[in-house]
């Protein structure tokens, strides 16, 4: 009876693990991967896998005839592809930090504000251990900008949420 209860557990995903801590995970994991000193050079590789492995991702799910943005491993593929891309080309620094904030919104919609608020928040703290390396202020006002982006997604999610149920 156990074997059988703990089968019946195991296929219907129970032990799922939250769409938060699995990108508060990556999230790290990409951070410690772009600084860290023997793996850094290797930045641009991992984005390369990365950006790759999503286009092979978006590929067969569209040969087996399935919507791409639906599912939760094309946005984590997104999310992982999307930091290497800012951590390759300098993170504060980058020309693509805007996606970042986009990526945030993105996350909010694809699963709950909370989930973006736990991603931005990871990040927040992962950027504020590199404030000050450069330029003081223009490190602060980045972090700044990035906590405005919380109270876009909860206002967001909340007007759109009204307009889909007044359809």
């Amino acid at each position: 009876m156990l074997v059988l209860n703990m089968e019946l557990r195991v296929k219907t995903n129970i032990y799922k693990i939250p769409p938060a801590i699995s990108l508060i995970l990556t999230t790290i994991a990409v951070f410690i991967l772009s600084n860290n000193p023997i793996t850094a050079p290797s930045g641009l590789f991992f984005t390369l896998i990365s950006l790759v492995s999503l286009l092979v991702h978006c590929y067969l799910k569209n040969k087996q005839g399935q919507k791409v943005t639906n599912t939760q491993t094309f946005v984590y593929l997104l999310v992982v592809f999307v930091l290497f891309l800012v951590a390759s080309t300098g993170w504060f620094f980058s020309p693509f930090f805007y996606t970042l904030y986009l990526l945030s919104i993105l996350i909010s919609f694809t699963f709950t504000p909370r989930t973006s608020l736990a991603f931005t928040l990871t990040l927040i703290a992962l950027l504020s251990l590199n404030i000050g390396q450069t330029n003081l202020t223009y490190d602060i006002l980045v972090i700044l900008s990035l906590l405005t982006v919380i109270p876009l997604n909860f206002y967001l999610k909340k007007n759109i949420s009204l307009l889909v149920k007044k359809k």
